[in-house]
């Protein structure tokens, strides 16, 4: 299947259905590690059945064979109406050996991610290697933010932390989208133009740090830049304000400070939205720093394990 995964990023709605389905199978594992004892409910299962049911609606449009039949495997076990009354242990483990190959499928899906952005991978990719895949993720970040500062005509070097990091594959996907976004807006939200550097006393080139870490049972990226800062009364938190509350302040649908020439880049006040949705669906969660005149500090956490 990797030959044709590997186009699929080319096609609409592929990176959406990728971030779908690391979600999903995230919340069918926690629903039988929520219920080691017992079945889950009929609630549980009737969610579950229909999320994979509208996946794998999703993956026969896109022509993803291999993709569909794992999807349609876990319908099978989740579906309220088809499931007979068996021991709880049993049930779980019929579900962890669907989830298995499922693991195979949505792993071929985050590579593909991994590899996919506008830009010609600057070196092969080892598909079974996540720190080779986390590699190209950073990379795909930082053409992500110079691709749009040649645009806006401003002058960006971007310094990136190779300090070795095993991703999990199902939050390839996920990270891949947080990055390319998080960089984006580094440039148009936080970095100033040439002129307005030198004004404030600052070099013409800015900088920008991204890392992928591991801290703890987490996996973390951070973005820092060296740009104005967010204006903290405009994102309407107090002064004695925390990181986890300016986060939630940027992250409100709506806000943004980016001005009307450059919404084409970014600037709608959805992005991220989007990415707080998606940290609040994964257990996750983000925090941002800011100095004025200084720069933004932000960094946001998924748990490796549900």
């Amino acid at each position: 299947m990797n030959a044709v995964v590997d186009r699929m990023w080319l096609v609409e709605g592929f990176h959406d259905f990728a971030v779908e389905l690391a979600i999903a199978r995230r919340q069918l594992e926690s629903m039988i590690l929520a219920n080691a004892n017992a079945l889950p409910s009929i609630e549980q299962r009737r969610h579950a059945y229909a999320t994979y049911t509208k996946l794998a609606s999703s993956a026969n449009t896109l022509g993803l064979t291999d993709v569909c039949v794992a999807l349609d495997a876990v319908c099978d076990l989740v579906d309220p109406s088809r499931i007979h009354p068996s021991a709880a242990g049993v049930y779980g483990r019929r579900v962890f050996a669907v989830g298995s190959q499922l693991d195979h499928v949505t792993g071929d899906v985050a590579m593909a991610v991994s590899r996919s952005s506008e830009w010609a991978p600057s070196r092969p990719v080892d598909s079974n290697n996540m720190e080779s895949a986390g590699e190209l993720l950073l990379d795909n970040g930082a053409r992500a933010a110079i691709d749009v500062a040649q645009r806006l005509g401003r002058v960006v070097r971007v310094r990136v932390d190779r300090s070795p990091v095993s991703i999990p594959s199902l939050l390839l996907p996920v990270f891949h989208r947080m990055a390319l976004q998080l960089m984006r807006n580094a440039v148009v939200h936080g970095i100033e133009d040439s002129i307005g550097r030198r004004a404030a006393g600052k070099p013409a080139t800015a900088v920008i740090n991204m890392a992928f870490r591991t801290e703890g049972a987490a996996a973390v990226l951070h973005v820092k830049d060296d740009g104005r800062g967010i204006d903290t009364k405009r994102a309407e938190v107090p002064e004695s304000h925390g990181p986890t509350q300016l986060w939630h302040a940027i992250a409100a649908p709506g806000f943004s400070t980016a001005g009307h020439d450059i919404r084409s880049y970014a600037g709608r006040g959805i992005g991220l939205t989007r990415i707080q949705n998606t940290l609040e669906r994964l257990g996750g969660h983000g925090e941002a720093r800011t100095w004025a005149g200084h720069g933004t500090h932000i960094r946001l956490c998924l748990p490796t394990e549900s």
